[in-house]
């Protein structure tokens, strides 16, 4: 026996082992990665002695890696690969120009790769000037137009604004005055200084010592004002008449300009040219801006890819001479992103089986194309994979996975990432999502039909449901199509989905009548089945009791307990009474010498000898039978009885009442171990007396 216990142990534990190893490797959550949060920026510019930690939280099962690859480089060192650390982190410091580029969040599991965008990483950088330069000497006429540029030896990253000052001392940082920008003299986006003509003053000679002009460039990351670029200004004494207003050499009267969606759009417009000009813009539809430099400048903050900001912007410079215009024909463009249509790639939860059906749709300014990935590597008809069909068609394309299958190992699975890959002249875009598979589930334990027999029913109907482990099914109750709200005590959804109907609890029984629907649900992917029961009655007449007189059956089941209790208790209280040893009587006085049969006629022992009845008178004082034959009267006339013949009767043997209790008690005195034998009976003894 305890070898058979010790089998069917052994057999239960290698069973369950294996059985659970099976559902794990059915069952284990297998998960490719997924990005959760990554940087919504595109551009960072940060200064060398900052620190910063670039996002990219991605989950998956197995955990996947993560790590941020450098994928162009703005910097002339190709070779450079990967410049951030796993997490992201840039260290104070450590910043070179080598690190400035493109970068790329790539997470990896073992069922797929998913990607981020690109973000651009400029390392903020002051303007370089050649602090050695002698002043540049520049000739001009008064009464003639004027351009100084700014010279660098290397750009602000990013871009500067830029002012001019003059200095008494160009070696010294001590400027003297700030010009101020205006119709005559502004500052272009380059930091170039135009002058619509030329006066004597602006020789900037105090005091018999020529002034030089310093062109500054303000970084606005870094904060920090460079200079330089010197230049004395000569002018030569000429006459001002008045001009018309001219477009500069430098400046052209057809512009285009592109600017990224959501950009600030600065546009500059200058004419050379006496008396005083006044400037104007105007567009159809023109968007609010601000006017500075006399109007020199307008700026418009975040440019939208609308009509509002698309078309052409017209400066116009009037004096009284004439007038002049410049266009600049604005484009607004608009990096990739993809149409939100209802196959667009996005996660997907799939079920063992089922069909896939993306489609892509990559919008922007200028139209993008697009390329089809899975797991970050180019999709062609020679790697598709079976089941795989895919098509590409300039910005759009589809790619479908018929009968997906969760599998049991990597190569037989379609668990992977799928990425729509859009790009265009300004930019790229990735548009990605997971392929998740599970099993399909059922529903095992439909529920059943009930009929409603009394009103002190409680009914119950399964709902049980078979499936993925890993894929929650969320279960709601429907009654006659009208969703159940649950209400403890009265209908009630169990843990395990059942439903449970406490009928006496409704004011009336049919009101539980009905059909009764469970509608098992998954969101992702959505799937949802339904069962029906019907909680029907006979067509009889069910009793309707008041919801408070319902509630006595508990009292009288609680008392039928009791009752029950108490007379099992007594019965046991009876058996455990009577029983007792049991003692053989006769036998153990045998075994004394003590023979009962004999002791009968010893009357020493309380015995007694036959009974002779004496047929002669009866002597005096003896007991006369009660019932034997007595000798009538010798006397012819006379009827009367008489006691006479019968000698002295003992009358003393009756009491009063003429009964005769008392005299068949045994003799006290006699010390015997049996008890006094009866008196001597009569044969008809047994009479009953009257």
């Amino acid at each position: 026996m305890g070898l058979l216990l010790h089998l069917l142990l052994c057999t239960f534990v290698i069973l369950t082992l294996g059985g659970e190893r099976g559902v794990t490797a059915l069952s284990t959550v297998r998960h490719p990665p997924h990005i959760l949060e990554t940087e919504k920026q595109s551009l960072f510019a940060l200064t060398i002695d900052s620190t910063h930690q670039f996002k990219c939280i991605a989950d998956g099962v197995p955990t996947p890696s993560v790590e941020w690859i450098q994928t162009k480089s703005l910097a002339p060192d190709p070779s450079r690969k990967t410049a951030l650390a796993a997490n992201g982190f840039l260290p104070p410091n450590e910043f070179t120009v080598n690190m400035q580029g493109y970068y790329q969040c790539v997470a990896k599991n073992m069922y797929g790769t998913a990607v981020t965008n690109h973000i651009k990483l400029v390392i903020a950088q002051d303007a370089v000037f050649d602090i050695n330069a002698d002043p540049v000497l520049d000739q001009g006429i008064k009464g003639e137009p004027k351009m100084i540029k700014c010279l660098t030896t290397r750009p602000s990253l990013p871009k500067a604004t830029f002012q001019w000052r003059v200095h008494e001392d160009p070696k010294s940082d001590v400027p003297v005055s700030q010009l101020t920008s205006g119709w005559r003299m502004s500052i272009d986006n380059k930091g170039s200084l135009y002058f619509a003509y030329l006066e004597m003053d602006d020789n900037r000679v105090i005091n018999g010592i020529q002034w030089t002009y310093m062109c500054y460039a303000l970084n606005p990351i870094v904060q920090s004002n460079k200079y330089g670029s010197p230049t004395r200004l000569n002018v030569q004494d000429g006459t001002v008449t008045p001009k018309k207003p001219s477009i500069p050499s430098t400046l052209s009267a057809n512009n285009v300009i592109h600017i990224l969606e959501n950009e600030d759009l600065d546009l500059f417009c200058f004419f050379n040219g006496y008396p005083k000009i006044t400037y104007t813009w105007t567009k159809t539809s023109m968007p609010a801006y601000v006017p500075k430099d006399d109007g020199t400048h307008i700026v418009i903050d975040g440019a939208k890819d609308t009509e509002l900001y698309n078309g052409e912007y017209v400066c116009n410079g009037k004096n009284t001479q004439g007038q002049e215009s410049i266009i600049y024909k604005v484009i607004v463009d608009v990096p990739p992103y993809f149409d939100n249509n209802p196959n667009a790639v996005k996660d997907t939860n799939a079920t063992d089986g089922s069909t896939i059906d993306f489609k892509c749709i990559a919008l922007g300014k200028p139209t993008p194309t697009i390329e089809w990935r899975k797991n970050n590597i180019p999709v062609t008809a020679e790697n598709k994979g079976p089941r795989v069909s895919f098509t590409v068609n300039g910005n759009e394309g589809t790619y479908k996975i018929e009968k997906v299958q969760k599998g049991n190992d990597i190569t037989a699975s379609d668990l992977s990432v799928i990425t729509c890959y859009a790009k265009s002249p300004i930019g790229e875009s990735f548009g990605s999502g997971y392929i998740n598979v599970f099993n399909s589930f059922v529903i095992s334990t439909p529920p059943r039909g009930v009929q409603l027999v009394n009103r002190d029913m409680v009914i119950n109907l399964d709902c049980g449901v078979t499936g993925d482990p890993n894929k929650p099914v969320h279960v709601d109750w429907y009654h006659d199509n009208i969703k159940l709200i649950m209400n403890k005590g009265k209908i009630e959804k169990l843990p395990n989905n059942t439903l449970r109907i406490y009928v006496k609890e409704y004011g009336k029984s049919d009101e539980a009548l009905g059909n009764y629907s469970c509608y098992a649900t998954t969101e992702k992917p959505f799937q949802r089945i339904i069962r029906t029961a019907e909680v029907y009655t006979n067509g009889t007449v069910i009793q309707v009791t008041t919801a408070g007189g319902g509630g006595l059956w508990w009292i009288a089941i609680i008392v039928a307990i009791i009752l029950i209790i108490i007379i099992l208790l007594l019965i046991f209280c009876c058996i455990k009474r009577n029983k007792g040893e049991s003692y053989p009587v006769d036998e153990n006085e045998r075994k004394t010498g003590n023979v009962p049969e004999n002791d009968l006629h010893k009357p020493e022992h309380g015995g007694f000898n036959d009974y002779q009845r004496n047929e002669k008178d009866p002597i005096g004082g003896s007991r006369a039978s009660i019932s034997g034959s007595i000798k009538a009267l010798d006397s012819d006339d006379d009827d009367g009885d008489s006691m006479a013949e019968y000698g002295e009767v003992d009358n003393g043997q009756f009491n009063e009442d003429g009964s005769f209790i008392g005299q068949y008690v045994p003799d006290k005195n006699k010390n015997t171990r049996h008890d006094a034998a009866p008196p001597p009976y009569s044969k008809s003894g047994s009479d009953t007396m009257v």
